[in-house]
């Protein structure tokens, strides 16, 4: 089967890997060739126009960011006439209209990868796959592209409002965190610091190697992420208040309400699974 992946970026640059180990033949196409470029090692056809990588092509897999790939599912609706159309966003509801509005001839295959681009172990990964028009023509299209993953389906609509917590909830706690400690020597913190501060240096640090262009897209093309946003405020300002009063009993009964409770309410074993 030949495919074409558009977008040479990092998730794109994963699939790309993917599907030559799985004997797929592969075009790649980005708008900055020399990203491009960097695959032709492999065994992939490296194409300087979009028009040529998706000719010829039983399917297309989309790895661009989330604000472009509406519009690009739009464009290659004019160009393409049949096949198959894989997207790969993580917000899906700026996405799945335009899907829903192909034509008949190509089929749509909304999926989030549930890991980054430094995965060490593709296999047995977690895929969600988001219904557009037929979910069972769907899924058993994504099966074969996607054999070696864990495969389950979610709504656009449920999909989004999780990843207000996925995705937005730990950007809007990094960015908060990096603005309190923008003028704090580190070394020294990390120096004196436990295991909770070196895992808040760890999400933030994850957070900050990404592109800027996703991180800001996770934030505010999501719908839900202004409501979140409020709600973490709001308790900001509950808790300095508290401070501010020394009010031991309120801040000790919002601890065991919420903190302990939510301690209790977690399967450790579950995280790892």
């Amino acid at each position: 089967m030949k495919i074409a992946v558009i977008g040479a970026g990092a998730m794109g640059g994963l699939f790309t890997r993917y599907f030559v180990e799985k004997g797929f033949r592969v075009k790649i196409y980005d708008r900055l060739v020399e990203k491009a470029e960097r695959f032709r090692g492999l065994g992939v056809e490296v194409c300087e126009r979009l028009e040529d990588a998706v000719a010829d092509v039983e399917a297309i897999l989309l790895a661009t960011p989330i604000i472009e790939t509406g519009k690009l599912v739009e464009k290659l609706s004019k160009i393409v006439k049949r096949g198959i159309l894989i997207e790969i966003a993580s917000l899906k509801l700026p996405v799945i209209e335009h899907l829903k509005k192909l034509p008949k001839a190509i089929t749509p295959i909304s999926i989030h990868p549930l890991f980054g681009p430094s995965v060490k172990r593709l296999e047995g990964e977690r895929i969600a796959i988001i219904p557009v028009r037929d979910l069972h023509e769907e899924l058993r299209i994504a099966e074969r592209f996607f054999d070696s993953f864990k495969l389950f389906t979610v709504d656009a609509e449920k999909h989004d409002r999780l990843m207000t917590y996925i995705l937005s909830l730990i950007r809007i706690i990094s960015l908060a965190s990096a603005l309190v400690l923008k003028d704090e020597n580190l070394e020294e913190l990390i120096k004196f610091s436990g295991a909770s501060f070196r895992k808040l240096i760890e999400m933030m640090t994850c957070t900050s190697n990404e592109s800027l262009e996703l991180f800001t897209q996770l934030l505010i093309l999501n719908k839900y992420s202004e409501r979140i946003a409020s709600e973490f405020l709001d308790s900001l300002q509950r808790i300095a208040d508290m401070i501010k009063l020394r009010d031991f009993e309120k801040l000790s009964l919002l601890y065991k309400t919420s903190l302990k409770s939510f301690n209790d309410r977690i399967d450790l074993k579950s995280l790892g699974s």
